[in-house]
């Protein structure tokens, strides 16, 4: 959530410019164990935007905002912002807790408009994302 991020860069001395809102991921461990830990993931299809290939997905910053669970004693914490990359990074980690836990974490994004992207946002480009949750 949402299904699409939307970047207003209209002018590229302002330098960055965040989404128009967080992404929200939520997950629930079936059969938590209290020693297990678990791992979220991002990555881009691609290395380009989608439409607009002379844009890198490293222009764009993302950041783990928060991390919380549903009170069946799991716990995470954010990792540090990162470059967004077509290589899998993680945003955060964290121990299961027990029973059937539910977890959510909030991600913003951040682009990095300058003039070097000037005529190669029009029309919008698009960039798919890829999550993933490592439970052990």
């Amino acid at each position: 959530m949402p299904p699409a991020l939307q970047f207003a860069a209209s002018d590229p001395d302002l330098g960055r410019v965040q989404a128009n809102s967080p992404a929200t991921v939520v997950w629930q461990i079936m059969g938590a164990r209290p020693t297990g830990t678990w791992a979220l993931t991002v990555q881009a299809e691609a290395a380009t935007f989608s439409g607009c290939g002379r844009v890198p997905v490293t222009a764009v910053t993302v950041r783990c905002a928060s991390v919380s669970s549903d009170g069946h004693g799991g716990a995470g914490t954010c990792g540090a912002p990162f470059q967004l990359s077509n290589q899998p990074q993680t945003l955060a980690t964290g121990s299961q807790g027990s029973g059937n836990a539910r977890f959510t974490v909030t991600v913003s994004f951040t682009f990095q408009d300058g003039w070097q992207y000037t005529g190669a946002v029009n029309p919008p480009c698009t960039l798919n994302l890829n999550y993933t949750i490592q439970a052990s």
